[in-house]
């Protein structure tokens, strides 16, 4: 009983925390759960009272908790900025900005980044990033597609558990004209 009550009371607190959105998320949740929930099972049972395949199931159990935790959480600030990076967009990356925490109280975590592109037509750059985006399964092939074909400078969409929101804008400035390129990554419960 004291497992079942662990297994409740600390996957409740890792959601709320958002603790398997971080960078290996699952396995730290799967250990912590797996590990308090075996040891109560086994230490709980007597002799003979099949502790073995008890500490199994409550294994097995403890896997999947963490299964759903990941599912749930939102990805972490690292993450984000991670897949950000991972882009690989040509264009020179001019601010990045970070806020938000996995457990979304004031906000979940978001990732910013303005792009300086050259001086085209801000439907150029916005091509660009919406392959990238797609490459990189934020957008699936047919959102994309849909993207293309009445594109625009601002884009909008959801993937899991991630929101997008691309906008492209020409620019005039002391340093001539250039194409500004904003991409944010929200993570979302």
């Amino acid at each position: 009983m004291a497992a079942l009550g662990y297994l409740i009371v600390a996957g409740a607190v890792m959601g709320l925390l958002g603790l398997a959105g971080w960078r290996y998320g699952f396995a730290l949740s799967a250990a912590v759960l797996a590990g308090g929930t075996a040891t109560l099972t086994y230490r709980g049972l007597q002799p003979g009272q099949e502790r073995g395949l008890w500490t199994a199931t409550a294994v097995v159990a403890s896997v999947v908790v963490a299964g759903v935790l990941v599912d749930v959480s939102p990805p972490s600030r690292e993450v984000l900025a991670q897949r950000m990076n991972s882009l690989g967009l040509p264009y020179r990356r001019v601010s990045e900005r970070e806020s938000g925490h996995s457990w979304c109280i004031p906000g979940c975590p978001v990732v910013e980044a303005v792009f300086r592109a050259p001086p085209v037509n801000p439907r150029g750059p916005m091509v660009d990033a919406i392959s990238a985006l797609a490459r990189h399964h934020f957008l699936d092939h047919n959102s994309a597609t849909k993207l293309l074909a009445g594109l625009s400078t601002h884009l909008t969409a959801s993937s899991g558990r991630v929101h997008v929101d691309v906008s492209a804008e020409s620019m005039t400035g002391a340093g001539g004209d250039w194409v500004r390129l904003d991409i944010r990554l929200a993570g979302r419960r």
